[in-house]
């Protein structure tokens, strides 16, 4: 590049890299929220012994700090949902991270948020370039200091891109 003007190409990837950014955050919100609604009403159902969600509105079962161990299953499917989250946001070499607590779906969203602001990261969609690394890895430790307790997951079929959800 000559002269001291800006390469017009790294404004455009910026705003590109911003958008995909923006983009993956809503997804991942969506998809959270999502497998929080399902996990809840097929636990009430599974609990209650009946199949589907109940009428009732639901409470939050969990009061926040409530420190609940994973179980063995549990924690591998936090462990295999880290690991696809890795791959998604790029960390090519995530640092163990404790977990602080599981959390129930109705807290997951508040948490993640408070958890990125505390990391120095508003939920915003608009991410500057040079900190999008930062924020893909903040995400990623939030995400495992603080998982959602997991009821379903999510696979990909061989013959589709798309995911769906199976019962375990």
């Amino acid at each position: 590049m000559t002269g001291g003007g800006a390469d017009p190409g790294d404004s455009e990837s910026a705003t590109t890299m911003r958008r995909g950014i923006g983009h993956t955050f809503v997804v991942t919100g969506a998809l959270a929220l999502a497998l929080a609604s399902c996990a809840r009403a097929d636990l009430d159902a599974h609990e209650s012994g009946r199949s589907g969600a109940t009428s009732a509105p639901v409470q939050d079962p969990s009061p926040s700090g409530q420190a609940e161990i994973p179980s063995p299953e549990q924690q591998a499917k936090i462990d295999a949902y880290l690991v696809e989250l890795a791959q998604v946001y790029g960390v090519s070499d995530p640092t163990e991270v404790a977990m602080v607590r599981m959390v129930s779906a109705f807290e997951w969203e508040q948490i993640q948020a408070d958890c990125m602001r505390e990391a120095g990261f508003p939920m915003e969609a608009d991410v500057p370039a040079e900190q999008v690394e930062a924020v893909r890895l903040a995400t990623y430790t939030c995400n495992a200091q603080y998982p959602s307790i997991p009821t379903r997951t999510w696979v990909t079929s061989p013959t589709s891109r798309r995911r769906r959800p199976t019962t375990t």
